[in-house]
C-alpha cells in the first residue's frame, strides 16, 4: 500500500510534550494529516507507536479497495471486523520515508480467526468427507484455508484442558484444523492421512493452552477481559429483567456497577448493552441479544457464549493485531463465524484509530463516534472521570471469580437483595 502526500515538508518541531500529552493529541486530532504531523514532529517519543487510522477520507483517497469483508463472494460464512473501510498506517519507518519522499509503502496481510463453532464444522466436514467438496461452507473456508488462525478456539478451551478428556477432543480438532490449514480443498477431502507438520502444529497448539491453564504466558491475564465482559452481560440482563424504569436510570444503575464493582471500562460492549437496556428490538442488537429472555433455559450458559464471542472480536481485532505488530509484521485481523448476530453487532460502533505501544498488551481504541454521542441521557463522560481512581481501584482488587458467582445467583434466583 502507497501512502502519497506532501504534508510533512519543511515542518519544525514547535512544542515538547509529554508522551500522554502526544496520544491525547492523537486522538483528538481530526483526520490522517493532523496524526502524521504530530508523529513527525515528536517521532523519537513517538518511535514504539504505531497508529491506524480507518474511515479518513485521505485514506480512502490513497486505498481504494473496499474492506475484504464486503468483497468475498461467500455463501454461508460471516468474515467479521470491527473496521468497515480502507486504513493508513503510520509507523517510524513509514513516518521516515514520508519525510524523504513525500510518499510510503507499507505491506500488511489478512488473518483469518476461525471461532469454535467453525472448528466444529471443520471436525464435520472431514467425518463426511465425500461430502464436502459440494458443502458451501468449505468452499467458502478454501478461500482463505493458507491464512487462518485458530486462537478463538486455544483460548475458549484452554481453562479446561487440564481434563483428559477436554485434551483427548482437543488434540484431534487441531489436528484435522492443521490438515485443512496445510493442504487444500481436494487433499482435505480425500486423504485420510496427517502429515508430521500436522502433528508438530498440534503440539505446540496443547503446549500453549496448557501454558494459559497453567498462568505460564501474558494470555491468561488477557482472559480475565472474558471474564468482564461476562460479568458486564449478566448485569445488563438483571438489570433489563428488574429495572423497569427508564433508560437513564437502567445505564447509571450498569454505570454504578462498572465503577464500584467491576472496575473497568469495556466501551465497546458498554454501548451493545446501552442499546439493549434502550431498546431490546434495536436492529443492530436484536440478532444477537435474541435469547436473553426471563423464561430462557440454560441462560447462563448462553450469556457465557456471548461473552466469549465479545471477547473473540476484541482479541482478534485488537489483541491479536498489537501481538503481530510487535513481531514486525501488520495483519488484519478477521474472526470467522457463522453467527449472523455478531456479524451484524461488529459492524456496528466502528473504530476510527488504533493505537499501539510496542510491548504493550492492550492497544488504545478510539471509536468512530464517542461515547457521549451515543449516550446521551446522561454526562458519561464527567461520570467516568469523577469515578476513575475508583474504578482502577476496584478492579486491582477485586475478585471477578466472586463477582461473576454472585452475577450468577442473582440472575437464577431471580433475587437481586442478594449482598455481595
Amino acid at each position: 500500500m502507497i501512502i502519497a502526500g506532501n504534508i510533512i515538508k519543511g515542518r519544525k518541531v514547535m512544542n515538547q510534550f509529554t508522551e500522554n500529552d502526544l496520544i491525547n493529541n492523537i486522538i483528538s486530532a481530526n483526520n490522517f494529516a493532523e496524526i502524521m504531523l504530530i508523529y513527525h514532529d515528536n517521532i523519537e517519543q513517538l518511535w514504539d507507536y504505531t497508529i491506524l487510522i480507518f474511515d479518513d477520507p485521505m485514506t480512502q483517497s490513497i486505498n481504494k479497495e473496499p474492506p475484504l469483508a464486503q468483497t468475498m463472494k461467500l455463501e454461508v460464512v460471516k468474515v467479521v471486523s470491527i473496521f468497515k473501510s480502507s486504513f493508513c498506517l503510520i509507523n517510524n519507518v513509514v513516518c521516515k520515508e514520508m519525510m524523504r519522499n513525500s510518499c510510503a509503502d507499507f505491506e500488511y496481510k489478512n488473518c483469518f480467526d476461525l471461532d469454535v463453532n467453525m472448528m466444529n464444522m471443520l471436525i464435520e466436514i472431514h467425518d463426511n468427507r465425500k461430502n464436502s467438496k459440494s458443502n458451501p461452507i468449505m468452499t467458502d473456508l478454501n478461500l482463505f484455508c493458507n491464512d487462518v488462525t485458530c486462537f478463538p478456539y486455544m483460548l475458549e478451551n484452554a481453562g479446561k484442558i487440564s481434563d483428559s478428556y477436554v485434551e483427548e477432543c482437543a488434540i484431534r480438532t487441531l489436528l484435522i484444523y492443521n490438515k485443512f490449514k496445510h493442504s487444500d480443498l481436494h487433499s482435505f477431502s480425500v486423504d485420510y492421512q496427517h502429515e508430521e507438520q500436522d502433528f508438530q502444529d498440534t503440539k505446540k497448539s496443547i503446549d500453549f493452552m496448557k501454558g494459559i491453564s497453567n498462568g505460564e504466558n501474558e494470555f491468561d491475564r488477557i482472559l480475565l477481559l472474558q471474564k468482564s465482559i461476562y460479568a458486564l452481560i449478566l448485569k445488563t440482563t438483571i438489570i433489563s429483567f428488574h429495572n423497569k424504569n427508564g433508560i437513564k436510570k437502567k445505564i447509571t444503575e450498569l454505570l454504578e456497577f462498572v465503577n464500584k464493582d467491576l472496575g473497568i471500562f469495556l466501551e465497546r460492549e458498554i454501548v451493545f448493552c446501552y442499546w439493549f437496556l434502550k431498546n431490546r428490538n434495536d436492529d443492530r442488537i436484536k440478532e444477537f441479544f435474541k435469547k436473553i429472555q426471563t423464561n430462557a433455559n440454560n441462560i447462563v450458559e448462553t450469556i457465557q457464549g456471548m461473552s466469549w464471542d465479545l471477547f473473540h472480536l476484541r482479541f482478534c481485532t485488537e489483541i491479536g493485531m498489537a501481538n503481530d505488530i510487535d513481531d514486525g509484521a501488520i495483519c488484519m485481523h478477521y474472526l470467522v463465524t457463522k453467527d449472523k448476530g455478531l456479524a451484524r453487532l461488529a459492524n456496528e460502533h466502528p473504530i476510527k484509530y488504533f493505537i499501539h505501544k510496542k510491548g504493550d498488551i492492550l492497544p488504545t481504541i478510539v471509536f468512530e463516534k464517542p461515547i457521549y454521542e451515543v449516550i446521551k441521557e446522561i454526562d458519561i463522560i464527567k461520570n467516568l472521570s469523577e469515578n476513575k481512581t475508583e474504578r482502577n481501584e476496584n478492579f486491582k482488587n477485586g475478585n471477578i471469580d466472586q463477582l461473576i458467582k454472585f452475577l450468577e445467583n442473582q440472575l437464577i434466583l431471580g433475587n437481586t437483595d442478594i449482598i455481595l
